[in-house]
């Protein structure tokens, strides 16, 4: 090994040092002008992609656990039995399911009010990511079924006997299943096949309509079928059902408000 060898000051450097022509390597500016950034698009959004991967996993294995007993309900939507069992199995398949679909009814609505959001509000807002959106609006409809859920059994308990209440237990978590089952094919389809929006809301507001419908037939059923009280059962259901709604829609809208960016 030889000795280093350090050139003198006057060597290293000359006349022409600062010059960029005396330099071959390339500039820290790059030529040419930069493009546009590729607009958002939730088909290219991997978190979405991943939160309706897991909604179809827990619904399928949900039915593989449970499949008895929603083939038992999906049977006895619109019959009215004259007698009604509850075993054992029921009340475990019961708590089981509600949590479950209860949550993929939150995931799902709030993507579609996350498209919606997108594709006609389209400003600002004082969250970075798509991920805090859905995250806040879930939690929000959660606290509704949970409220909603709640106040039900409190109503049911004041006024019916706890016969009654169970079976309308066990028919409310079927009814919030059957809306997230219809709700994913949509949700899917609007995310990855670009279904239009109008098509979108028209889809979400005819099935909010009939689990509407299915969910008033139910409480004449189990409640009121004995008792022809008309007055009693608008009243029932304007409290529990229809006010609780439009308490809902006031809190997305107030929720929206805040989060929006005002200029």
């Amino acid at each position: 090994m030889g000795d280093t060898v350090s050139l003198p000051l006057y060597y290293r450097e000359s006349f022409f040092f600062e010059d960029s022509l005396f330099h071959s390597e390339p500039g820290d500016r790059p030529l040419g002008v930069e493009g546009d950034a590729l607009p958002y698009t939730a088909m290219g959004d991997d978190f979405l992609s991943i939160l309706l991967l897991c909604c179809f996993i827990m619904m399928l294995l949900v039915y593989a656990h449970s499949h008895q007993t929603i083939i038992y309900h999906l049977k006895n939507l619109f019959y009215i039995p004259r007698t009604e069992k509850v075993t054992t199995n029921d009340a475990v398949n019961h708590f089981r399911l509600f949590p479950v679909f209860a949550l993929v009814d939150c995931i799902l609505l709030a993507i579609a009010y996350y498209s919606y959001f997108i594709h006609v509000v389209n400003t600002t807002l004082i969250i970075d990511t798509s991920y805090e959106f859905i995250a806040i609006f879930t939690a929000v409809f959660a606290l509704y079924f949970i409220v909603k859920y709640v106040v039900y059994n409190m109503a049911n308990v004041a006024f019916f006997d706890s016969k009654k209440c169970q079976q309308w237990n066990h028919d409310f978590v079927f009814i919030i299943a059957i809306e997230s089952v219809v709700l994913l094919p949509m949700v899917v389809l609007q995310t990855y096949l670009g279904f239009s929006l109008q098509s979108t809301v028209y889809y979400i507001v005819f099935i909010l309509l009939l689990v509407k419908i299915i969910t008033f037939y139910k409480v004449w059923v189990i409640f009121f079928r004995q008792m022809s009280l008309f007055l009693q059962i608008i009243l029932y259901l304007c409290a529990l059902e229809i006010i609780p709604l439009l308490t809902l829609w006031g809190s997305l809208v107030l929720i929206t408000n805040i989060i929006i960016v005002k200029f």
